[in-house]
């Protein structure tokens, strides 16, 4: 059995509109992180957290890895995948046990080494009544809050053995962009350059196509989004709400289909139609971060 369980017991209160940390034990490879906000109403599990109320922030040896990230983006993240969801609980997933090889699965893991200082922040918004509330009654006078880590020993790929995180190991980090525009049409956007992108989430109702350019020349020719979430559907994802999610690794084959841009110029150009402001959530492989 390679999978452990970790309880977080020390968390140091959550009050709605507050935030509350609990430090992480490092030294083996996270591939899951639970934050559990149901509690029993007279044997009705209920989300004391509605997705839009909590985010979380994980910080490796002060480095924000995962900024802010809410309930409503994980809930869509895993949507994608078909990943189970429960009311009340919120994951964030590492490890990719779809994967078709135990390297391919620890892959996004995320190595800890026994120094490492490994904070999670989680953020809860105002309290709602029942009017307001998801579930449609009050919420507790406190959110609940339980977290769990569910972890594994990962395996260096050249030796075998053990493996211990470097400055130049790639980890799976979040960042954020805005696009904004004041027309309809194509919004060129030359990514940053030097990280692996995973997948690019683009939050409108308002793109219809997207062009991906490298070094000047299309690898996607503004394909349709109805195209796209159809290739999608042929690899077992599902298109999300108000979302049009860019994952060059949906064949299963994420190590050799991730788009690298490292010494390449390359766009993601979505188009759309009418201007606006497009928030883009990127997951990528990134070096040189959570450095001690």
């Amino acid at each position: 059995m390679r999978q452990k369980n970790q309880k977080v017991n020390q968390v140091f209160g959550l009050g709605y509109g507050q935030t509350a940390e609990a430090p992480l034990k490092p030294g083996s490879g996270i591939a899951r992180i639970i934050i559990d906000t149901s509690y029993d109403d007279g044997g009705t599990a209920r989300a004391s957290l509605d997705p839009d109320q909590l985010s979380i922030t994980l910080e490796l040896n002060g480095d924000p890895i995962v900024p802010a990230l809410t309930g409503a983006e994980l809930r869509m993240m895993r949507g994608f995948d078909r990943e189970y969801s429960q009311a009340g609980m919120y994951v964030l997933d590492y490890f990719d046990f779809n994967a078709k090889s135990i390297m391919g699965e620890q892959e996004p893991g995320l190595p800890t080494n026994p120094e490492d200082n490994i904070i999670l922040k989680v953020s809860a918004g105002a309290r709602r009544l029942a009017a307001d509330s998801g579930s449609g009654v009050d919420q507790p006078v406190n959110p609940a809050l339980k977290i769990s880590v569910r972890s594994v020993d990962m395996i260096d790929p050249k030796t075998g053995g053990p493996l211990r995180r470097t400055p130049n190991y790639p980890i799976k980090v979040f960042r954020r962009k805005s696009l904004t525009t004041n027309a309809a049409g194509e919004i060129q956007w030359m990514v940053e350059n030097g990280y692996d992108i995973r997948r690019a989430f683009f939050k409108s109702d308002d793109i219809t196509h997207l062009s991906v350019k490298i070094n000047g020349r299309d690898q996607l020719d503004k394909i349709s989004k109805s195209d796209l979430e159809f290739d999608q559907k042929c690899f077992k994802r599902t298109p999300q709400a108000g979302y049009l999610i860019f994952d060059p690794g949906m064949t299963g084959r994420k190590q050799v289909d991730r788009l690298g841009t490292s010494g390449l110029d390359v766009e993601l150009n979505p188009w759309v139609s009418q201007g606006g402001t497009i928030q883009v959530l990127m997951d990528n492989f990134e070096t040189g971060r959570g450095l001690l």
